[in-house]
């Protein structure tokens, strides 16, 4: 045997030897943990009995609150921005110097006061070109129908003197002493004088313009119109009865000029003030038209005014920085007055949306949906049995539900969070009541 012989043994029995060793140590390894699982199994199964054994003697324990009778409010409550019941952004689209402003911030005004003057030179200027340029054209207008008129007179001589000489020269073919040259000749110079006579525009006898020249004169008289209007723009008016709250022009500044192109004058009926609060499609069929509103806000500390639905939008809208939630507004008009409230804050609208009185009700947490889809409550009878009661519900609130039905009374002790493994007739042990809410 040569050395590669002897080191191939080698390697040979080593790999043998720990292969052995290997063999060995699993073997052990598998009958301990046989051994584990065996231990496992059957003190788990006997643990399991003994805890089963258990659970059989012992009742679920369960905890209940009564139902109790209070006056239920349904609300919804919407933050929203104060604003005048009618507002009017006043602006202009012309470039021209504003000369003064009349008015302040908080100024009362009324419609159609001055609140600011616009240089109006250059309008000025404009009209009286306009003016010259209107005046010229309706004289060389009249000049040139006096002068159409003149034609037309020559025509209509020619044309009767043509019509005469016709009716001789055809009296004349008639009779045999004319020849039938002349007479087409004498048709033709009829017919000749006839068109000349009709391409002039008449009417009653006289010659009048051409549609296109009076189009020309309508023109320059609505440009000229527009120049005058433009010039009754240079006064800023307001258009409507209320207060100036916010004015983002000065003097010296050209009026279409404005910043952020904000509007020259806000104008406000602030002594009418509305909300426009966002309501979710979930909420909106519970509103209506007249429905009572309680306005509140931090600068009332404490205090609320009064309001009432006044409108709700007839469409939707896609409510802002949303891509899916839709919205619909509606507006409240607040029928209160209060010193301190005023346009511009942030208000918070709570609408009334049914009352009852001395309604007998239950926290949400003992309400369960059956199988059928009707709500049902899980009550515990003098023997601490199970009964699955179904109820109808009433109006809500965020806590508490009004409930009806039959086989409700005030005072039953009813399952609160109640657990899926609970059966009719099942006996059970009430751990506490809790209290109604």
């Amino acid at each position: 045997m040569g050395p590669a012989d002897a080191k191939t043994t080698m390697r040979t029995g080593k790999r043998s030897i720990f292969s052995r060793i290997f063999f060995r140590w699993t073997i052990k390894k598998l009958v301990v943990t046989l051994l584990i699982v065996a231990v496992l199994v059957f003190g788990g199964n006997a643990v399991l009995q003994g805890g089963l054994q258990l659970n059989a003697t012992k009742p679920e324990s369960v905890t209940t609150v009564p139902a109790v009778r209070q006056d239920i409010e349904d609300v919804l409550s919407l933050r929203a921005v104060l604003e005048g019941n009618e507002s009017v952004e006043v602006s202009s689209g012309l470039h021209a110097e504003v000369l003064s402003i009349h008015v302040q911030e908080g100024d009362r005004v009324v419609r159609d006061q001055l609140l600011a003057t616009l240089d109006a030179t250059t309008l000025t200027q404009s009209i009286e070109r306009e003016e010259s340029d209107l005046a010229l054209r309706r004289l060389l207008l009249q000049d040139t129908l006096r002068s159409r008129q003149r034609e037309y007179d020559k025509a209509l001589a020619t044309m009767d003197a043509a019509m005469t000489y016709y009716g001789q020269i055809r009296a004349l073919y008639e009779a045999g002493g004319e020849t039938l040259l002349n007479l087409r000749e004498a048709e033709t110079v009829l017919a000749d004088s006839r068109r000349a006579v009709n391409a002039y525009p008449i009417s009653n006898g006289r010659v009048v313009a051409s549609a296109s020249e009076r189009q020309e004169i309508s023109n320059a008289e609505q440009a000229l119109e527009i120049s005058r209007q433009r010039l009754d723009d240079t006064e800023i008016r307001s258009q409507i009865d209320g207060t100036v709250t916010r004015i983002h022009t000065r003097v010296g500044r050209f009026a279409n000029e404005t910043a952020n192109n904000q509007p020259m004058f806000v104008i406000e009926d602030i002594d009418n003030l509305q909300m426009r609060v966002l309501v979710s499609e979930q909420s909106i069929a519970r509103v209506r038209i007249g429905q009572e509103v309680q306005i509140s806000a931090d600068i009332l500390n404490g205090e609320t005014v009064a309001g009432i639905v006044e409108r709700i939008s007839p469409t939707g809208e896609l409510r802002e920085g949303s891509l899916s939630e839709r919205v619909i507004p509606v507006y409240i008009r607040v029928t209160g007055r209060h010193e301190r409230l005023i346009s511009g804050i942030t208000a918070r609208a709570t609408i009334k949306i049914a009352y009852v009185e001395d309604a007998l009700v239950l926290p949400w947490e003992t309400i369960l949906e059956g199988e059928n889809g009707s709500a049902e409550i899980y009550t515990v009878n003098a023997d601490n049995t199970i009964s699955i009661v179904p109820i109808s519900l009433g109006i809500e609130n965020d806590l508490v539900v009004e409930i009806r039905g039959d086989a409700i009374y005030e005072g039953m002790p009813v399952v609160i969070n109640p657990s899926a493994l609970l059966k009719e007739g099942m006996s059970v042990e009430v751990s506490q009541n809790g209290d109604a809410q």
